[in-house]
C-alpha cells in the first residue's frame, strides 16, 4: 500500500519549513527545503532541528533512520541528492533500496535533470552559454566546505538569461542546468565570470551583500533547487518548486530598493569576460 502525501507528512519528523512536495510508487520522496536548512546533519548519528528531519542520519549509508517502519516495514529514508544548507528547494529522498540505488546510479551518469534559479550580480557574459571549468574541493573541515578553480574534475554548467532586476541595481535573474553535479559548482562558475549569486558567503562579493540585505531584510543566499526529473521504470519522476518570495521581492519593482539607491549599484563593464 502507497502512503498519500499527508500521511507522509504525519509520519516523518519534519523540521520547520521542510514539507513534502510529491510522491512516486517506485519509492520515491520529494522534499522542498527553506535557504539555512541542512540536507542532513553533518555528525554521525545526530539529530539536529536544522536539518531536513529530526532523525539520526548514517553519513556512510547516506539515509535517516526513522523510529517507525515506512512503507514495506523499512525504517530507512535514504537522501538521493543534496544541496548546500544556504540553497533552498527540492531534495529527492527514496524509502526503497532498489529506487535509491537506481537514482543514484542515474545521477552518477549524469541522467538527471537538473534546474536551478539564482539572482547573481551584474550579468554574464551572454544571454545564453554553456559554463566548463574544473574544479577542486581544496578545504573540508567539518561543515566546512570550499572549492576552486583549476585542476580537479569537469564541471559544466549551462546557463540562460532570464532578466534584469525591475530596480535597476545591475542583479540579473539566471537559469541555470547544472549538466555535472560538483560542490560549489554553480556558485564558484558565477563567481568567475565576475557575476557571483547575491547573499553568497564563501564566493560572492560582501559588501554588495550587505547592501541588499538591508533593504529586503533577509541574509539568504539567492540560489534555489527548482526542478528535477529522474528516470523510473515507469517513465520518468519530474517535480517543480515555486520561486520564492524573496526572490520576487529582490527582482520585481521594490519601491523602497528603488527609493534607496538613485544609480544602480553595478555599473555595465565594457572589458571582455570569460565565457
Amino acid at each position: 500500500m502507497m502512503w498519500t502525501l499527508e500521511a507522509w507528512t504525519n509520519a516523518l519528523p519534519l523540521n520547520k519549513g521542510v514539507r513534502i512536495l510529491a510522491l512516486d510508487a517506485f519509492g520515491l520522496l520529494a522534499f522542498e527545503k527553506p535557504a539555512g536548512t541542512m540536507t542532513h546533519p553533518n555528525k554521525e548519528g545526530h539529530i539536529s532541528s536544522g536539518s531536513l528531519l529530526a532523525a539520526p542520519y548514517d553519513l556512510k549509508a547516506e539515509h535517516y533512520t526513522l523510529e517507525d517502519a515506512l512503507p514495506g516495514g523499512d525504517k530507512r529514508l535514504f537522501i538521493l541528492n543534496r544541496i548546500d544548507s544556504p540553497t533552498s528547494g527540492i531534495v529527492l529522498a527514496a524509502w526503497k533500496e532498489e529506487a535509491a540505488k537506481s537514482v543514484r546510479l542515474a545521477f552518477k551518469s549524469e541522467k538527471v535533470k537538473k534546474t536551478y534559479y539564482a539572482i547573481v550580480k551584474g550579468m554574464p557574459p551572454s544571454a545564453a552559454h554553456l559554463w566548463v571549468d574544473r574544479l577542486k574541493v581544496v578545504r573540508k573541515q567539518g561543515k566546512h566546505v570550499r572549492a576552486q578553480a583549476g585542476g580537479g574534475v569537469l564541471a559544466r554548467t549551462q546557463v540562460q538569461l532570464i532578466r534584469p532586476d525591475a530596480n535597476k541595481l545591475g542583479l540579473s535573474l539566471l537559469k541555470m542546468y547544472p549538466l555535472t553535479g560538483r560542490t560549489h559548482q554553480l556558485r564558484i562558475q558565477s563567481s568567475l565570470r565576475h557575476c557571483p549569486i547575491l547573499g553568497d558567503r564563501t564566493y560572492g562579493d560582501f559588501n554588495f551583500n550587505r547592501h541588499i540585505q538591508k533593504l529586503i531584510g533577509t541574509k539568504r543566499m539567492f540560489l534555489h533547487a527548482a526542478e528535477l526529473e529522474v528516470p523510473t521504470p515507469q517513465g520518468s519522476f519530474r517535480v517543480s518548486s515555486l520561486l520564492p518570495e524573496s526572490f520576487n521581492k529582490v527582482m520585481d519593482v521594490n519601491p523602497d530598493i528603488k527609493h534607496a539607491f538613485a544609480h544602480p549599484l553595478v555599473q555595465p563593464k565594457n572589458t571582455s569576460r570569460r565565457a
